[in-house]
């Protein structure tokens, strides 16, 4: 039988490979992690463009200042450009005024439908701009 003293060269060359391979394991996926957060940043900025094409932050703010419209139902969602005050409800029993006016901005909050005629006047009385999906379909 041969010592292990001799055995020195081959017990050195296992464990680099072992940990090449191990390193290389590592590398690869590291790689996948790091493609897969850039394809997921990317699509959820594709989204964002997709759905509100405007400046979030004017948005955000707007919704202070009075020119957002949320839009729960079809007999809201009518009322578009009309300039009326209305409470909406927004939560359990809890009613927010908006003025519907021409200049707002429309969130429509829930996913309905809505005759083809009422939605060629809000077409023709707005604009297709100024009405935005928070839900996908």
């Amino acid at each position: 039988m041969r010592s292990l003293k001799n055995e020195r060269g081959a017990i050195t060359l296992i464990t680099l490979v072992t940990v090449l391979f191990f390193m290389a394991f590592l590398i690869g996926s590291y790689i996948i992690a790091n493609n897969q957060a850039g394809s997921q940043i990317q699509m959820t900025e594709q989204i964002r463009s997709l759905y509100y094409p405007g400046n979030i932050e004017a948005l955000y703010n707007s919704y202070f200042e009075g020119s957002v419209v949320l839009i729960y139902r079809p007999e809201e969602f009518a009322q578009i450009g009309s300039g009326r005050r209305i409470a909406v409800e927004v939560g359990d029993d809890d009613y927010r005024y908006f003025i519907f006016s021409v200049n707002a901005m429309y969130i429509l909050m829930e996913n309905f439908d809505v005759p083809v005629s009422v939605r060629d006047n809000i077409r023709n009385r707005i604009g297709d701009e100024r009405i935005w999906w928070k839900f996908a379909f």
